[in-house]
């Protein structure tokens, strides 16, 4: 039997550095609302998808993520982009 367990790539969600195309009609504030609260339904859909619970690879600040978050299984991303860290 395969272990699997999934994992969500995210960046913290920052005001003006997420969702800055949403910019306008969103300010830079509600777009790092709407990102915040995207990360959250992408994580509660990847937990509902195995029996294991998925890990979280997360790019800035960890103070900068949902505090739902806090307590998950979580490793930094490493490189210089996003194809690196992929």
């Amino acid at each position: 039997m395969i272990d699997t367990r999934v994992c969500v790539m995210a960046k913290a969600p920052v005001e003006g550095q997420v969702k800055t195309r949403l910019c306008p009609p969103y300010s830079l504030a509600e777009a790092a609302i709407l990102a915040s609260a995207f990360l959250l339904d992408t994580w509660l859909t990847a937990n509902a998808a195995f029996e294991r619970p998925a890990v979280l690879a997360f790019a800035g600040a960890l103070s900068e993520f949902p505090k739902e978050l806090a307590k998950v299984d979580k490793f930094e991303q490493r490189g210089l982009d996003l194809g690196e860290r992929i």
